[in-house]
């Protein structure tokens, strides 16, 4: 086969005398000369190439990389070439190597080769190869750590960078399998392309296993030693410094396998988990020769640890980290896939962390909007009984006949109220006297819910009554209602468990006085909406209602009311819970983000700024 590259310097013709033939479904390999005329002829198939160079990519010791077009194909293809005063043979072998190398590694993280070849006129090898744009795993860190600076939420950003970390240790693995080891792992080494690609590139110092597969099938002169890949005449290691094992460190070239790949990709999670290198040379350190030191450093120092350097790194990926990045190989993970694993395992259960939290945050929104539609409803509800025509009659001075009937019927609308809402436990009229609000008419559930709902004789109605809530009504406008939180305590003369009553209240006006004559009330059950909502709960869940200085005013596990938590601080339910209720004077909802099963919410009441603030876990 034929090529043409136009560059700078012309055309060139390019021979590749690569021969096979086809058996049986095996290749074999064949010499040309052993073939009839017409058989040759048949296998021998040429055809006029054209990469043209667009511009230089980059340029390193060993080659150029540049951007080309394939105008055969009419694509952008990576092309690589060997600089001319690298022309030696045994650079030349090494190019050749490299390219036998990334051309065998057929995976889809790993950059794959179109063709290798020579340039005729200069002598230059080069090899063509996708072209995945300039974008790198280093790129991509500094733009997380960018967006981090800028206050954003990171969790996505992170989950991204992980998955990415996942393609590369399967790459790697493969890589094992078929005993290569790269030997420099680094995020500059790593291409990302716009639509997820991950791509594994430069292995110009890959390490061929002895007895791997492709150890067997190289071209390239057995006397090119592993020894003069690693280092350069100078005697300088060969590897990128940042990210090198200690193995690499010391030049112990007979060490250095598989797991010497295993510390790169951690070195590469370092870098995830920090937004820099495991190893730096510090600025400014006065160490004469920066570079020696950090060698000895890798060598013999604790290797860095990520929380060391980012506190709020996830404790697990930094024990990870630490396993992959053993100083002794035989400590870290015994291969790339059990290293992705673990990575898996981790975003795995973080999934699952993350669903347990909107889960938590789903239930406790229900909550709190269960308990915003009890509130919407008794205002609702205690407008209605307002406006009951019975009311006008019973604020003005009627006989005593007249106003038992009207009282009458007030307790049957009353009553009919509370069958229709279990959790109300009781509805009122109350005149106003001299002495304060007299209760009038009075109906009552006897007991818990869908117990007997009855009216009060009128011998147990109370004369006054000076609650909070009816003072608030005392003091409000017209059709405006108080809705508020009051401990019943013994004085309602109650019967069943004494819980906290959602109340709501709203002033009577004497249309032709102009002036207050009573008022109405409800008073709901907190217990029994909070029991109903607990429905939608799992049957262990929690929920602790507290008043805003964080004493427990109800405590409930499952539907069961938990009597002698009531009047304790919530501190001593949990140490945690004060901290908690004190911080929803600033906010009204808290995920707890130290604790996967911790909701707090504040549901606002209009009377005296009261909240409602409860616990769900």
């Amino acid at each position: 086969m034929s090529t043409k590259v136009c560059g700078p310097q012309g055309p060139v013709k390019v021979t590749d005398m690569n021969l096979a033939a086809v058996d049986d479904g095996k290749t074999v390999e064949v010499e040309r000369s052993e073939l009839p005329k017409a058989d040759r002829e048949l296998l021998v198939k040429s055809s006029t190439v054209t990469y043209r160079l667009i511009r230089m990519i980059e340029e390193g010791g060993l080659g150029t990389v540049w951007l080309a077009r394939d105008e055969s194909l009419n694509r952008n293809v990576a092309l690589k070439q060997l600089k001319p005063h690298r022309l030696k043979k045994k650079m030349t072998q090494r190019f050749r190597r490299e390219a036998e190398i990334t051309g065998q590694l057929e995976h889809p993280n790993i950059v794959s080769l179109h063709f290798f070849g020579n340039d005729e006129a200069t002598g230059e090898a080069f090899y063509a190869m996708p072209y995945v744009g300039r974008r790198t795993l280093a790129d991509a860190i500094e733009e997380y750590y960018d967006r981090i600076d800028a206050g954003e939420n990171a969790a996505l950003g992170l989950h991204r960078l992980l998955t990415i970390f996942v393609d590369i240790c399967h790459a790697i693995a493969y890589a094992h399998s078929r005993g290569v080891i790269h030997r420099d792992l680094k995020p500059d080494n790593i291409a990302l392309d716009d639509f997820g690609r991950v791509t594994v590139l430069d292995w110009g110092i890959a390490k061929l296993v002895e007895d791997g597969e492709l150890s067997f099938q190289s071209t390239v002169d057995s006397s090119l030693k592993d020894s003069q890949l690693m280092r350069t005449n100078e005697g300088q290691v060969m590897g990128s410094l940042h990210y090198m094992a200690p193995e690499q460190a010391t030049g112990d070239i007979h060490h250095i396998d598989n797991l010497t790949d295993i510390y790169g990709l951690g070195g590469i999670l370092f870098s995830i988990l920090t937004g820099h290198a495991p190893h730096r040379v510090q600025p400014g350190s006065g160490v004469p020769d920066p570079l020696s030191e950090v060698l000895y450093n890798i060598a013999n120092r604790d290797t860095p640890r990520v929380r060391d350097h980012n506190p709020a790194a996830p404790g697990k990926l930094d024990s990870i980290c630490a396993k992959a990045m053993s100083k002794k190989s035989h400590l870290r993970y015994d291969s790339a896939e059990d290293f992705a694993h673990e990575i898996e395992k981790w975003m795995a259960g973080k999934s699952e962390s993350q669903s347990r939290r909107q889960a938590l945050l789903a239930k406790g929104r229900e909550l709190r909007s269960g308990l915003r539609a009890a509130l919407v409803e008794l205002q609702r509800d205690v407008i209605f009984i307002s406006k009951m025509p019975p009311i006008r009659f019973l604020s003005n001075d009627l006989a005593a006949e007249e106003k038992e009937q009207w009282s009458e019927h007030l307790g049957e609308i009353y009553g009919e109220l509370l069958e229709a809402n279990p959790n109300y436990r009781r509805a009122m009229f109350a005149r106003l006297t001299d002495d304060g609000f007299r209760e009038f008419v009075r109906v009552q559930r006897r007991g818990g819910i869908n117990c007997r709902v009855s009216r009060t004789p009128e011998i147990f109605l109370q004369s006054n009554v000076s609650d909070s809530v009816s003072a608030g009504a005392a003091l409000s406008e017209p059709d405006q209602v108080v809705l508020g939180l009051v401990d019943p305590g013994l004085s309602h003369r109650l019967e069943g468990p004494i819980t906290p009553f959602l109340s709501g209240a709203a002033p009577i006006y004497d249309p032709a006085m102009h002036s207050l004559a009573g008022m109405v009330r409800i008073d709901s059950d907190l217990a029994a909406i909070l029991r109903q909502e607990a429905c939608h709960q799992s049957p262990d869940s929690e929920i602790v209602l507290c008043d805003a200085g964080g004493v427990v005013l109800l405590h409930l596990i499952g539907p069961t009311i938990v009597s002698e938590s009531r009047g304790k601080s919530a501190n001593q339910l949990d140490k945690r819970f004060r901290s908690v209720i004190e911080q929803l004077d600033r906010s009204e909802e808290i995920l707890v983000p130290e604790d996967l099963n911790l909701y707090a919410a504040a549901v606002s009441l209009n009377h005296e700024q009261q909240q409602i603030r409860f616990i769900l876990r």
